[in-house]
């Protein structure tokens, strides 16, 4: 498993890699005074970025207007809502939670290109005092795994007067021809 960045500017997820399958964890905050005028715009410039790979994401994207059984919006609608379903729709991105979690909402989205790489969708109880419902499901992805070797030498350990002595004896005015 190795930590990705990816090169859009929208602050708050996390990536990783695991094998092929790229996964990240999104948060859209609502609230402009702290994250921007532009987040919506950077959110959606990062699902198309991430949507030619082989990938997974997570996270409250806090749109309750989107119906995703439809994948249409309500009137009340903001912008930023109806621009982040085109960008899906566009990407050809999957959301597969269709539940709601919070009241009669859908605010956590787990999206891929993939219909079968998640299935078994539960929606169960809150954790802790959190307003939201937890999500399961299963992940089918046949991964990539290696035993990584990495070689680290150990300067230290070096026996640097017999390297001295070694150069010490080579003459160099034969190895090295100046015109």
């Amino acid at each position: 498993m190795a930590h990705i960045l990816v090169s859009n500017s929208f602050k708050d997820s996390i990536w990783c890699k695991i094998g092929t399958l790229l996964i990240g964890v999104c948060y859209r905050s609502t609230n402009s005074a702290i994250v921007g005028t532009d987040n919506n715009e950077k959110l959606c410039d990062l699902m198309e970025e991430v949507s030619t790979d082989n990938m997974l994401v997570m996270g409250d994207l806090n749109f309750p207007e989107v119906n995703w059984n439809l994948k249409t919006v309500s009137t009340s609608a903001t912008t930023d809502c109806i621009n982040f379903l085109e960008t899906i729709e566009d990407s050809f991105l999957l959301q597969h939670v269709l539940h709601p979690m919070r009241g009669k909402s859908v605010l956590d989205l787990i999206l891929t290109r993939d219909l079968d790489l998640v299935n078994n969708i539960q929606i169960l109880d809150h954790l802790g005092h959190s307003n939201h419902n937890m999500v399961l499901f299963s992940l089918h992805h046949a991964g990539c795994y290696r035993d990584y070797v990495v070689r680290r030498r150990d300067y230290q350990k070096g026996d640097y007067s017999s390297v001295s002595n070694i150069l010490a004896n080579i003459d160099w005015d034969k190895c090295v021809m100046i015109p």
